[in-house]
Formats: C-alpha cells, sequence, structure tokens
C-alpha cells in the first residue's frame, strides 16, 4: 500500500549536494556514469537470453551461456550484479530481479565443503541486506558464517581452502576475500571468535604467502597437527615461483579490506606493497591490464585476464581512500588506468555482444585449460563494484539534514509520514528509526506500542520493519551517527539501515493492529559506512 495522503505528522529532509574538494581527480566521472547505464542495457539482454533456465551465469562460451547452481563458487556473483546495478540506477525491476536470483543459492549457506562461503553469499546476499535490510539475509549470512568457521583449524591458524589434490591442507590466496563475512559476522551478531579466525587467517597469509617483493604464493601447504608449512605451489598461476595475476589482485583486495574492517596497520602497509609491486612490475602493459600472470613467457603473446583488473581497481579505489598523501594519489591514477582500458571497446562488450557479458578477455585457468579468453562474471562483478565505488567517490556529495518528527499515530490512515530525498549522484548510507516504546525511558506517556516502519519510492514498497530486535549493526550504525541508545528489551521499536540510491523516498510509520499512540520518526545520513 503506497503512503497514505493524510498523516498525523509530516517533515522534509534533504540530502542537500555540498561543494567538493574531495579527492585526487573524478576525471572519469562522466564515463563511469555512461557506463553503469551500459552495464544495465547489457545485463538486461543477459537476463533476456537466460529466462525460463535455472542457474547463475558464469561465462560465455561456444555461443552458449553456461549456467552454474548453488554449489559453484561464482554462483553469487550474477545476484550481486543486479543488486550493484539497483544500487547504481536505483531501479526497482534491479531490486526484484536480484532477489529472484539470490533466493537460488541460499543452500550454499550449509556448504561445509568449500571455503567459497565468503564469495557465495557476500556478493548475493551481503549486498541484498545492505540495500535492503532484510531480516532473512542476515540470518543466512550469519548461518554462512558459521558454516565457514567449521573450515577453520586453531592448529594451522587458518581456513582450508580445497579437499581434494595431494595436499594436506591448502590455503590458497584467494581464501582472503572470504574474510569479510567472518568480520561482518562478529560486528552482526555472530561469535567474537569469528574476528579473530579472520585475523589469523591474514596474519598468516601475511607470513607465509608473500615473497620479498610482495608477489603472492598461490597455494601454501601445511601439515594439519602442527601448522608448518609443508610447500608453496601454484595451482592456476604459470610456475610455484610465478605472480598469478588475479592471486595478486587478490591479495591486495583482501589486505585492503582487512584494513577497513580492523584497522591494523599492518595490513594496510600489506595493501600498499602489493599495490606497487603491481604498478612497478615490467611486465604490466601500458594499458595496465594484466597478462593472466606476470611470469608467463612473452612469446606468443599471453592473455589477458580482465577479471584481475577489475578487481585490482575496485581494490585500489578503496586503497586509496584509505591512504594519505602521494600513495594515495599513485592507487588513484593507476585505478583510473585500469577503468579507461576496461571501459574501452578493446576490453568493454558492445552492445548484445558477449552473451550480454560485461568485458571481454577474462582467464580463468589456463593452466587447466579452462574459461581462456572469455568473459567471467566474476570479473563483470568487480567491473560494476569498481564503477560505482569510483562514483561514490567523486559524485557530488551529499549531506545529510538529520530529521527528528514527533507525532500522534492512530488507525486506519493517521499515520506519521516523512519525506527523504538522496541528492548528490551517488548512493548514501541511512538509519531510519521509528520509535514508541523506547521514548517510555524519556517520560513521555501514551507511546504506540509497537510501530511499524515502511519506506516507499513512489508508490514502490522497498524496504519495511517491525521490531528491529537489537541488531547490533543498526546499533553501532546509531553509536556512529550520535543518536541516543535504545535499551527497550523486546526490540519492539522499528528499524532500519540502508544503502539508498538517489531519489526520493517516504517514511511512514504506523501501529500494528489498531494500536495508537505518540511515535518519533528519525533519519540520520551515516557518513561512516557500515558494511
Amino acid at each position: 500500500m503506497p503512503p497514505s495522503k493524510r498523516w498525523s505528522g509530516i517533515a522534509f529532509l534533504l540530502l542537500a549536494a555540498a561543494a567538493a574538494g574531495r579527492a585526487q581527480t573524478g576525471a572519469l566521472l562522466p564515463e563511469v556514469n555512461a557506463a553503469i547505464a551500459a552495464a544495465a542495457v547489457q545485463t538486461t539482454g543477459l537476463l533476456a537470453r537466460i529466462e525460463g533456465r535455472t542457474g547463475q551465469p558464469r561465462t560465455w562460451q561456444n555461443g552458449q551461456v553456461t549456467l552454474v547452481g548453488p554449489s559453484d563458487w561464482t554462483c553469487g556473483f550474477f545476484p550481486g550484479v543486479l543488486w550493484l546495478l539497483y544500487e547504481g540506477t536505483g531501479e526497482a525491476r534491479w531490486r526484484d530481479a536480484a532477489a529472484r536470483a539470490t533466493a537460488q543459492v541460499e543452500s550454499a549457506k550449509n556448504n561445509r565443503g568449500t571455503h567459497d562461503v565468503g564469495f557465495m553469499l557476500n556478493c548475493s546476499f551481503g549486498q541484498g541486506y545492505r540495500l535492503t535490510g532484510a531480516a532473512a539475509y542476515r540470518e543466512v549470512l550469519l548461518t554462512g558464517a558459521a558454516t565457514l568457521a567449521t573450515r577453520f583449524n586453531a592448529n594451522v591458524g587458518a581456513i582450508r581452502s580445497w579437499d581434494f589434490g595431494t595436499w594436506r591442507y591448502p590455503v590458497i590466496i584467494d581464501n582472503l576475500m572470504n574474510l569479510e563475512l567472518m568480520l561482518w559476522s562478529a560486528r552482526a551478531g555472530g561469535p567474537s571468535t569469528h574476528a579473530t579466525i579472520a585475523t589469523s587467517h591474514a596474519d598468516r597469509a601475511r607470513a607465509d604467502h608473500y615473497r620479498a617483493d610482495a608477489s603472492s604464493w598461490h597455494v601454501v601447504d601445511y601439515e594439519p597437527t602442527t601448522g608448518v608449512v609443508r610447500g608453496k605451489s601454484t595451482h592456476q598461476g604459470f610456475s610455484a615461483d610465478s605472480a598469478w595475476a588475479r592471486g595478486q589482485a587478490w591479495g591486495l583486495y583482501g589486505f585492503t579490506l582487512m584494513y577497513r574492517e580492523t584497522r591494523r596497520p599492518e595490513y594496510l602497509e600489506q595493501a600498499g606493497r602489493i599495490a606497487n609491486f603491481v604498478a612497478q612490475h615490467a611486465r604490466l602493459p601500458t594499458d595496465k591490464v594484466p597478462y593472466w600472470d606476470f611470469d608467463a613467457p612473452a612469446t606468443p603473446t599471453p592473455p589477458r585476464d580482465t577479471s584481475a583488473a577489475a578487481i585490482l581497481a575496485s581494490a585500489l579505489i578503496e586503497l586509496s581512500g584509505l591512504t594519505t598523501g602521494a600513495a594515495a594519489q599513485q592507487h588513484l591514477t593507476l585505478a583510473e588506468q585500469l577503468l579507461r582500458s576496461l571501459m574501452s571497446p578493446a576490453y568493454r562488450a558492445a552492445p548484445g555482444e558477449n552473451g550480454n557479458f560485461l568485458l571481454l578477455h577474462g582467464t580463468g585457468n589456463l593452466p587447466g585449460g579452462s574459461e581462456i579468453d572469455v568473459p567471467l562474471i566474476y570479473g563483470d562483478y568487480y567491473y560494476l563494484e569498481a564503477l560505482l565505488r569510483y562514483r561514490a567517490r567523486f559524485a557530488e556529495p551529499a549531506r545529510l539534514l538529520n530529521l527528528s518528527s514527533r507525532a500522534f499515530v492512530g488507525t486506519a490512515d493517521q499515520v506519521l509520514i516523512a519525506g527523504l530525498v538522496v541528492g548528490g549522484g551517488a548512493s548514501r548510507q541511512v538509519l531510519i528509526r521509528a520509535l514508541g516504546p523506547a521514548l517510555g525511558a524519556f517520560g513521555v506517556a501514551g507511546t504506540l506500542n509497537d510501530p511499524r516502519l515502511r519506506l516507499f519510492r513512489g508508490s514502490d514498497l522497498i524496504a519495511e520493519n517491525d521490531n528491529w530486535s537489537g541488531d547490533p549493526l543498526i546499533a553501532e550504525a546509531a553509536r556512529r551517527v550520535g543518536a541516543f541508545a535504545v535499551t527497550e528489551p523486546a526490540g519492539r521499536d522499528a528499524m532500519l539501515l540502508l544503502t539508498l540510491p538517489p531519489g526520493a523516498y517516504t517514511a511512514q510509520v504506523s501501529g500494528l493492529g489498531t494500536g495508537q499512540g505518540v511515535a518519533l520518526l528519525e533519519a540520520y545520513e551515516v557518513r561512516e559506512t557500515l558494511p
């Protein structure tokens, strides 16, 4: 039901555009906006190609879209692409398509046979939770984190990667990417040990996976009973001692996110060293899109890997925002060079071509003869993420004039309504609270016993909440914005923590059933955003 035309209280809130003086350039912003729009057109075609089929697109080979089920490590990336397009465009059709695709991978939450639960769930349910606040998505993520924790061996201090091959306890550099789910879980109500697992794993990777020049081995094999390193090798790179391009990208992204989440300086230092290794490598092509392995033979010309380029670009944009001085500019410059190349016709597919995937020239597993010079869905995901990160970094910023409106909420259409406008050119994380029971602590009489909060864009209901139930992430967001703590034990107040694309929204507070009373509606921009 869309917001009523009658209300007992009304307030309007503007996320007003503010002057910049922000980051270093932003020169690519027009091209980035055009690339996001082009990605929406291309992905519309991909949805049409797979209509009526079950599974998630992984690649395009021999004139066919390869679809995979929820046990494949790439299953979460296409739902993630759809969520990112929802964020990038604000169009409900992308949210609806993302929700349908995300539902198909839910069984991954119980998959104890893989270390890739983070990829599978964070890119699908994680993006969905960030953008909708759906409690069901949060529960899937917490279950998935608990599943991933079962693969941790305290003797080794790391999460096991594979269950095949002749290794005793293999840990691959890719596994750093799955730690974000563990860190999120520790903040979102899961065991605090999940954060300990993540930092322990990252510490072992930093100690054992990296050479003196900051390049990484792909696989480190441990003795599971003692944690002693048995050997170091590769599975997808050119040789045991080579620098597999995507492996360098996973490491850069992984240590950047570890610093973002923990603020431990050794992780920032490690990310910076990896970025410098890539930027200064003699074999990095002039267009900055790496060959599949930095040490692959020069003849014949080795294939490129746009998935590695996209991961690097996304990580470098974030790293440049976490770094200061000349290093920040260097990281951003390389990210812009990568994006400029990826957005060019040399690497971005023409409309309707490439099976409607976004990027050309990905390399999956060259030694294994698999997915060579084809589109890769994870390349598309990180490419789109990099575009949105760049836009968020340089789009005209918005500033929230915090809203607080108190009124009596009656029955039927006697609801409390507030209008919100997200201005500027990028999405913003917003905390919205509908408070009734919590007001009792301040001596307010006759409060609304069980408020319901709904958020609309036009007539489209995009999110709702009845009982916030003490969600730790929402509590942390309230602390960050300076809102008063809600300690009402039953958790009957309603709250949403959402990332909202630019546009006009309407928040509506009503009482469940015949409930009526005084309610307070608040909205805040969370400038120090939570993942």
